[in-house]
């Protein structure tokens, strides 16, 4: 995945190669690089971690990776606004900046809203919705697949940002309901 940076860079995301052990709770790693597309040189920003799974299958001989995954995941976000580049992990409450010219850490924007607990309800809400997304004859193995993933105590700090042209980064509440209106908080 890559997101246009500036007019000169851009922002990508790679999937190093990983190899999680079966029965491992996992969050393979994303890398994010800045790529100068005038000089070629390129800028690590660093790993972050994708979304929590327990891993039911290790792949080569055994087929496909398996993962069940877990509900109300962490993962990361980023997003490219005039002159930054911003990458957080909804796991922890702050999200880095850097800057978008030539991928300097710039600092951390402390996201100061706690996360809210995960309650029976939000599971049992979260399980309802995919079973009503699948046809019946995939629920006993959705149902299989649910019973094995990990269940967080608590919702992510947050579930998304976008920066507006004015240097803010908007910053949107985890929201578990699609059908509850999204709060944002503004920082700067």
């Amino acid at each position: 995945f890559s997101w246009p940076a500036t007019d000169s860079t851009i922002l990508s995301r790679t999937e190093p190669a990983h190899q999680p052990k079966v029965g491992e709770v996992d969050r393979r790693p994303w890398r994010f690089v800045l790529a100068h597309l005038r000089t070629g040189r390129v800028t690590e920003l660093g790993v972050f971690r994708a979304q929590t799974s327990l891993v039911l299958s290790a792949g080569i001989s055994a087929g496909p990776i398996r993962n069940a995954w877990q509900v109300f995941s962490p993962e990361t976000h980023a997003a490219a606004g005039p002159g930054r580049v911003y990458i957080g992990d909804s796991a922890k409450p702050e999200i880095s900046v850097y800057s978008a010219a030539d991928g300097s850490f710039v600092g951390s924007l402390p996201f100061r809203h706690p996360p809210a607990p995960v309650r029976r309800a939000d599971l049992d809400y979260a399980l309802k919705r995919r079973l009503d997304a699948a046809p019946a004859d995939m629920h006993p193995e959705i149902r299989r697949l649910w019973d094995v993933a990990p269940k967080p105590d608590r919702f992510p700090f947050y579930g998304g940002f976008v920066p507006d042209s004015d240097g803010n980064l908007w910053v949107m509440i985890y929201q578990a309901r699609p059908d509850v209106a999204s709060m944002w908080h503004v920082l700067n």
